[in-house]
């Protein structure tokens, strides 16, 4: 089952690297929700669902369809913080679940559509936290 749902999802599965971290994950991250709205995405939540009380099948989520996905994210995160896209001091395990974690609370809970304007609202939000900032210069008056 794990492997039919690493086919339906193959066109999700991909980061981008074109030298834009924000382009990059906007893309990935429609093609994400994109497939969390399509008919074959209830079966990756019913597995989700089902993990939840089978340590066996949690790890095998985990494994199979999440951790290979979460390196992706964290390498393409990675090359934005040494080029200097976002702050050094960022971790960047936490920007990958601020960023996917509304995406699949919609998925799993069905409170609202999973949209490529919700995508461009999530990172824009994060963003604002994580870009890299210039140091302002010290302050003369005293």
């Amino acid at each position: 089952m794990f492997e039919a749902i690493e086919r339906q999802n193959a066109a999700a599965a991909g980061f981008p690297d074109t030298g834009d971290v924000h382009a990059d994950l906007r893309d990935q991250m429609v093609a994400v929700a994109e497939y969390f709205q399509a008919a074959q995405s209830s079966t990756y939540r019913e597995i989700i669902g089902a993990a939840q009380s089978d340590p066996a099948a949690r790890q095998a989520v985990l494994d199979t369809l999440v951790n290979p996905r979460v390196q992706d994210c964290r390498r393409r995160l990675e090359r934005a913080q040494q080029q200097g896209q976002i702050r050094a001091d960022a971790a960047v395990d936490d920007i990958v679940e601020l960023i996917y974690a509304p995406l699949y609370y919609r998925l799993l809970l069905g409170t609202r559509p999973n949209t490529s304007r919700q995508v461009e609202d999530i990172l824009n939000l994060v963003f604002d936290g994580i870009r890299s900032r210039t140091p302002s210069p010290p302050s003369t008056d005293d």
